[in-house]
């Protein structure tokens, strides 16, 4: 199974248990709170019924340091306090996974069984790894969040991908004599010098007062380039539907078939990218 670098703040760390605990318990969950506000040990809760409330807290720890019994019965004490009663309560955390924690956690829910008390769950890391690699839309969600760790990760992912991008922006200079392309051909240099703001603005203008006087090969590279600058820019998602509309606007371009791979690969489509790299000549 692949690895997963965890979050490296807090912050982040509750929101990608927020996302996880959304699938595992399918539940409307939401944030409780805020840094300084009396929580009650809980980091993520239900609100939609008072009375069948689940809740969690996430205890970031780094991944060669355990969860103490002592830390676990001190955050279920809290919860017990919490002003509506709890059905269900989960810790979650990075730290390394210990027999004493699990057997704390098994013990706390005999003593809450006999008190008609809220069940207590305990998830580490490893559990949302494996939610992680089976579940490609919460997969594709944390690759795509801002936390350090994760950035890197994909940047050595995608680095073949922004290799081609540099190629296919090569290939696509069409140096004519017609004003269009003579646009184009600026926006070009722009997004090569990294001047992204501008580049966009001239590209954007193109399609938005132009676009029905544009041959399809002038729409084909209005599209891409637009495409490559929300890709250096990080909107990848974007990057990825604007070389999909490229490609549809001129098929027989000997780069709609590159196009249509970054396009399907950067909207969570791997097979569909696979099979379109594959029909291209850029191998």
């Amino acid at each position: 199974m692949r690895s997963y670098p965890p979050p490296s703040t807090d912050q982040e760390f509750e929101r990608v248990c927020l996302q996880f605990l959304r699938l595992e318990w399918t539940r409307p969950l939401r944030l409780y709170g805020k840094k300084g506000n009396e929580q009650h040990g809980v980091d993520i809760i239900d609100l939609t019924n008072p009375a069948d409330c689940w809740a969690a807290q996430c205890k970031l720890h780094e991944s060669t340091k355990t969860l103490p019994p002592a830390e676990i019965r001190d955050e279920v004490a809290k919860a017990k306090q919490f002003p509506h009663p709890l059905r269900r309560y989960a810790i979650c955390t990075t730290g390394r996974k210990t027999a004493a924690a699990q057997d704390t956690v098994l013990q706390l829910n005999v003593e809450h069984a006999a008190n008609a008390q809220f069940v207590i769950e305990l998830i580490y890391w490893k559990d949302i790894e494996m939610r992680l690699e089976a579940d490609d839309v919460f997969r594709e969600s944390y690759l795509v969040s801002s936390h350090a760790s994760v950035r890197t990760g994909l940047r050595t992912e995608i680095a073949p991908v922004v290799t081609q991008l540099s190629d296919l922006r090569e290939a696509l200079a069409g140096a004519s004599a017609d004003a269009i392309d003579a646009e184009l051909d600026r926006a070009k240099r722009m997004l090569e010098e990294k001047k992204h703001a501008a580049a966009r603005a001239l590209l954007d203008d193109l399609r938005t007062k132009k676009y029905d006087r544009l041959t399809s090969l002038q729409r084909f590279r209005c599209l891409a380039n637009l495409g490559a600058i929300e890709f250096e820019v990080g909107d990848h998602g974007e990057a990825g539907r604007l070389m999909l509309k490229a490609a549809v606007e001129y098929p027989q371009h000997e780069l709609a078939q590159l196009n249509r791979a970054h396009g399907e690969y950067l909207t969570g489509n791997p097979e569909a990218a696979w099979s379109a790299r594959r029909a291209s000549r850029w191998r």
